[in-house]
């Protein structure tokens, strides 16, 4: 996909992160892709769980998004991290 196609999709999906922030005790899913389209809350009916994939994203990119998640103080955090590196050549 074009950067500037991908670059409004992924500033789209930050705004979505930014009206629904992390909260203290929620499951939050840290990741790509294959988590965006993930249905966790219906693995974890009983948590508060929060999706933050974005698809495409890369290591270093998922890393700078950690501060968002972490003012939260969620309970538990998953990351997925690394797949699109593999894709892309990016590395970390």
């Amino acid at each position: 996909m074009p950067w500037p196609i991908y670059r409004l999709r992924y500033l789209r999906r930050l705004r979505i992160f930014e009206r629904n922030p992390v909260r203290q005790g929620d499951v939050v899913f840290l990741a790509d892709s294959i988590t965006q389209t993930g249905k966790w809350e219906d693995f974890f009916p009983d948590s508060p769980t929060r999706n933050r994939g974005i698809a495409g994203d890369t290591t270093r990119r998922v890393l700078a998004r950690v501060p968002e998640v972490a003012r939260g103080h969620p309970a538990k955090v998953f990351v997925l991290i690394g797949t699109n590196d593999v894709s892309t050549g990016t590395g970390t």
